[in-house]
């Protein structure tokens, strides 16, 4: 029987455009809420202002998704800053492993660039994994894909990089996942969190899979099963491939 999972993504409208872009962040054992909070909700200025969220298909309001356009898909490029020094071998090589894996799934390339300026909104990349000091309080932080170039970034904790590379790699795949505009699995309806740990987030979003809990976009504290992201499950690619399909 096929594993029941679902994908989330990130619903636009008018208003969610034009209210502040704050990303998401994961230490691995416990959420830093204060980045998680969108204000976003179905206004009366929305383009879809009497459609409930998570009821909608991704094919139903593919134009209002927040997905790359076509013409994107293989120019996601990217640079890593200088800035990580002794870690920055490790960092290219975890994410590269966790981006190959969305693309055998996903249409889509990652492209790294050995850029000249990789500092947030370079005209070189199309984003930039940069540096934050250990005293964060997040493992990373990412972005999706409606974010202004300048907001466009991976933070990755440099204090958090000592891990193994197999769990730094574990949680660029989950970021890779909102880059591509995927939502937090425990936002689904049908999830059995528990909300006083892992409290709905106000943005909207549609769901495109079935709940599951060995989805990427699940965090362990929130029940997930898929050791701290160590594979993607099989409706994560199912999913992926569904939004950005192959030709």
């Amino acid at each position: 029987m096929i594993k029941r999972i679902f994908l989330i993504l990130t619903f636009l409208s008018l208003t969610s455009l034009l209210r502040a872009e704050r990303p998401y962040a994961y230490d691995g054992q416990w959420i830093d809420y204060s980045c998680h909070t969108q204000s976003a909700s179905f206004e009366q200025d929305s383009l879809f202002e009497d459609a409930p969220s998570f009821l909608l298909t991704g094919q139903e309001i593919d134009q209002q998704l927040d997905l790359w356009p076509k013409a994107m898909w293989h120019k996601l490029t990217y640079c890593v800053s200088e800035r990580f020094r002794g870690q920055r071998d490790k960092v290219i090589q975890a994410f590269e492993i966790a981006a190959k894996d969305w693309m055998e799934v996903a249409n889509v390339t990652f492209s790294y660039v050995e850029a000249k300026d990789c500092s947030p909104g370079s005209e070189e990349v199309l984003f930039s994994i940069v540096p934050v000091g250990r005293r964060a309080r997040f493992s990373m932080r990412a972005f999706f894909p409606s974010y202004a170039p300048e907001k466009r970034r991976i933070q990755a904790n440099t204090g958090k990089l000592k891990r193994s590379l197999e769990r730094v790699t574990g949680v660029f795949r989950h970021e890779i996942g909102h880059i591509l505009g995927f939502r937090h699995e425990q936002m689904h309806p049908d999830a059995n969190v528990d909300r006083e740990i892992c409290p709905e987030e106000s943005t909207p979003a549609v769901a495109i899979t079935e709940y599951d809990i060995y989805s990427v976009m699940l965090y362990p504290i929130c029940g997930g099963k898929s050791g701290f992201y160590s594979k993607l499950s099989e409706l994560d690619s199912k999913g992926a491939a569904l939004l950005y399909p192959f030709e």
